[in-house]
């Protein structure tokens, strides 16, 4: 049952808000050192008032031997003006003697210093020493002590007794004291703590509010960064570059589903238009029933390609797309691609030049789509001029490499750093008529980054572009 509350108990602060649990731990500390600082401060001033009150016993026990060695006549007149401490009292008693003097008002309330008698009737020897004792007389509390001194074969017992009231008076309104204090101390650090926390909470209560304000629809709020460099500071810049970064993830989305919808209704719109050419004349018209049919499949070859290539980048977006490297030699494929290329059109024309043994970490089929993607679009964007392509491969700096150049259309410089993008293709409205959906180069970028391979772009206006990759050495 202990352990089940203990538990609970536990639970509980565990699920305190943190401001609160900062405010009860600086409390808590605070008030303890404050406690500790309280009693090492009571018990020193007590330790204090003790060593003066034994350096004063002492010193009144030191005087009194010397007056009795001196042959001082012992009365109470004459230990009174020994000492004029106030708080001292003193008693001197003859050995087996009951003369004695003292400087009590009330000496029968005062202990005997002589030995006790023994069974035989002897006293026992006393064994005198500068301890200290205390003890209650009168209701006051008393520190005392006791010498012997011999002088004319006469042995006298001295007792010096001093009253520490005043000093209990003066630890008990200490004591009181710091209780008042602690008190005050404890609501001021309550609050105090209190204040802290939430001054240190603020900007995470900022990023709390700012997180509940942002939507998929609205990702344009930021919170301000502090000018302290903490880790606060820290924490709400990498929270604002979080929210940049799924900012720009959400409108790549955005945008990728919005290209996608589009390369998608135009040949569903051409489908829809030609399923409609034959519905009304095509029944009897064998040319329009022909075109249409040829427009069709082509179309839905163009749409089959866009699938295609949107789920090739929908699996290397969810990580379940990946690259099986492992030495293949890139010359064989070149080879391969220029031969099934040379075969796909008489028009084409295609060159394989460079080493014929060229080894490279890589993906084989991967590498085969790669120079697949740079040779398709070499024949796309050739335009009217001949279809001129040359495949090389080989090593620079004993890395290995491949380049896909043509004779084309080229690319301006500005579009080069954008053709990677989705969708994105130079110059639309000049090569509209150009078959393509723009992913080709997206996919080729991803290919080539999970070989941790280089691309190196060069293209001119009228004279073609050279796309080279180069690998990491083996």
């Amino acid at each position: 049952m202990q352990k089940m509350n203990k538990k609970i108990k536990l639970t509980k602060f565990k699920n305190t808000p943190i401001s609160k649990k900062v405010t009860y731990l600086y409390t808590l500390f605070f008030c303890i050192v404050l406690f500790i600082i309280s009693i090492l401060i009571v018990f020193n001033a007590w330790m204090y008032y003790s060593s003066v009150s034994k350096k004063e016993i002492n010193d009144t026990a030191t005087k009194v031997e010397n007056y009795i060695k001196n042959g001082g006549e012992i009365s109470k007149e004459n230990l009174q003006k020994i000492t004029d401490n106030k708080y001292i009292d003193i008693r001197v008693t003859l050995r087996d003697n009951k003369f004695f003097a003292d400087t009590m008002k009330n000496p029968d309330e005062f202990p005997s210093l002589e030995p006790p008698m023994d069974s035989s009737g002897q006293r026992k020897k006393n064994n005198p020493d500068n301890r200290f004792h205390t003890k209650t007389i009168s209701n006051q509390p008393y520190m005392f002590t006791h010498r012997e001194v011999t002088y004319n074969n006469k042995v006298y017992d001295i007792g010096i007794f001093r009253t520490y009231s005043h000093e209990y008076s003066i630890m008990r309104n200490f004591v009181i004291l710091f209780i008042i204090i602690n008190i005050i101390a404890f609501f001021i650090s309550y609050y105090a703590g209190k204040y802290i926390a939430n001054k240190i909470l603020k900007p995470i209560r900022n990023i709390t509010e700012t997180a509940e304000n942002i939507s998929i629809n609205d990702l344009q709020q930021r919170i301000e960064v502090p000018e302290t460099d903490d880790e606060i500071k820290k924490l709400i810049v990498t929270f604002n570059d979080m929210i940049s970064r799924l900012d720009q993830s959400f409108e790549k989305q955005k945008q990728f589903v919005s290209d996608a919808s589009h390369e998608l209704r135009t040949p569903i719109s051409v489908i829809q238009g030609y399923v409609n050419l034959i519905d009304r004349w095509g029944k009897s018209d064998t040319e329009v029933l022909e075109e249409s049919i040829s427009s069709i499949k082509y179309e839905t070859e163009h749409m089959a390609n866009l699938i295609k290539q949107l789920l090739f980048l929908a699996r290397t977006d969810n990580k379940t797309q990946t690259a099986q490297l492992k030495p293949e030699n890139i010359s064989i494929i070149a080879e391969d691609v220029v031969r099934e290329a040379t075969v796909m059109d008489s028009k084409i024309t295609i060159k394989f030049t460079g080493d014929n043994s060229v080894i490279a970490n890589i993906d084989e089929h991967l590498i085969k789509q790669l120079m697949w993607i740079f040779v398709d679009n070499a024949i796309k964007y050739s335009a009217d001029k001949p279809i001129i392509i040359n495949v090389n491969t080989g090593y620079e700096n004993e890395k290995p490499f491949f380049t896909v150049a043509d004779k084309g259309i080229g690319m301006e410089q500005e579009n080069i750093n954008h053709i990677f993008d989705r969708f994105y293709r130079a110059d639309q409205s000049r090569n509209k008529e150009i078959d393509g959906n723009g992913l080709g180069l997206s996919i080729a970028k991803w290919i080539i980054e999970q070989h941790n391979g280089h691309i190196d772009v060069v293209s001119e206006i009228g004279k073609g572009s050279c796309f080279k990759i180069t690998f990491s050495k083996l």
